[in-house]
């Protein structure tokens, strides 16, 4: 960044022409500088969110591949940014990694979905995401287990979903975190598989409940034969491993009658329902889901669930 940037952000414009007859043409700030008035708007805005609690949950549901059966909902937060509005966790969550802000942000989100999950049906599970940067040696187990007493939670119920960034830097801290939340009883799975940056070799250390196969694989099911193989593969794999395999993003029925003759587990995605905000009344039309209706052709629940919405 060019010295003298920042400081002259706020200054008026500058006039192009200072001399001669015609009125002074005020040049706009520039791209870069605008850019950085609003990260810093948008830090600052993150900050106030998290001071105040200004986020809320969205959930959706994860349902076993072949039956339809529902086995839990993930949790998903959400941000309505004031004056400007819903803000993609995608844009926010990264910003508060940068900013330290990032146990600040889980934590909530974990209190508040244990809170919802305690008043579930108890075969319902709940999964809830968790930054990479716990397993650098920031004791994650040790909160988990406070939130867990605090909100009076089973621990079988619930799931952190971590990416394979975990692994960048730190084996021996992300390992030795993995077996304290194991011996809580809490599940840990791996999410957005076949995206991340490390190698295989820590599934032979690492004994996941689950991996969650991401939606650029799902996306290519039906139109690319490579991607079936892919998919195959990775499916293989967690049977031999013992571990489940859960397929995000399926939103269309050939890809999940592929995923079926698979013999994948598990599928979440806009197919099965999209996400949206938990009530009992929805909790109630998601439990008839679980009667395998979607599976069966028939949307009749689907549709009055997503009008509630």
């Amino acid at each position: 960044m060019p010295n003298g940037l920042v400081p002259n952000i706020d200054a008026p414009a500058t006039p192009v022409s200072v001399r001669g007859e015609s009125p002074p043409v005020l040049e706009p700030p520039a791209p870069e500088a605008r850019g950085v008035v609003n990260r810093r708007e948008l830090e600052r805005d993150l900050r106030e969110a998290l001071a105040a609690g200004g986020f809320h949950l969205h959930w959706q549901p994860i349902v076993n591949c072949i039956t339809g059966r529902l086995l839990r909902f993930e949790a998903l937060v959400r941000w309505d940014r004031p004056g400007t509005g819903p803000v993609a966790p995608a844009t926010f969550v990264p910003i508060a990694e940068a900013l330290g802000l990032h146990q600040q942000l889980d934590l909530w989100v974990l209190r508040h979905a244990l809170e919802e999950a305690a008043h579930w049906p108890p075969a319902i599970r709940v999964a809830v995401n968790v930054s990479a940067l716990w397993f650098h040696g920031e004791d994650l187990s040790r909160a988990v287990e406070a939130v867990l007493l605090e909100t009076g939670l089973d621990p079988g119920r619930l799931e952190l979903e971590v990416t394979e960034r975990v692994f960048i830097g730190n084996d021996v801290a992300a390992k030795k975190e993995f077996a304290q939340l194991r011996a809580l009883g809490v599940g840990v799975s791996l999410d957005d598989f076949g995206t991340g940056f490390s190698s295989l070799s820590y599934l032979r250390t690492i004994a996941f409940d689950r991996l969650k196969l991401d939606r650029l694989f799902i996306d290519g099911l039906s139109t690319c034969r490579r991607t079936e193989i892919i998919t195959r593969a990775v499916l293989q794999l967690g049977a031999g491993l013992g571990m489940q395999v859960c397929a995000e993003g399926v939103a269309h029925q050939a890809q999940l009658e592929i995923l079926q003759a698979y013999q994948c587990d598990e599928v979440q995605g806009y197919l099965i329902a999209r996400p949206g905000p938990m009530t009992s009344e929805q909790m109630a039309i998601h439990q008839r889901l679980d009667r395998s209706s979607l599976f069966l052709g028939d949307t009749a629940d689907l549709g009055a669930l997503q009008a509630t919405w």
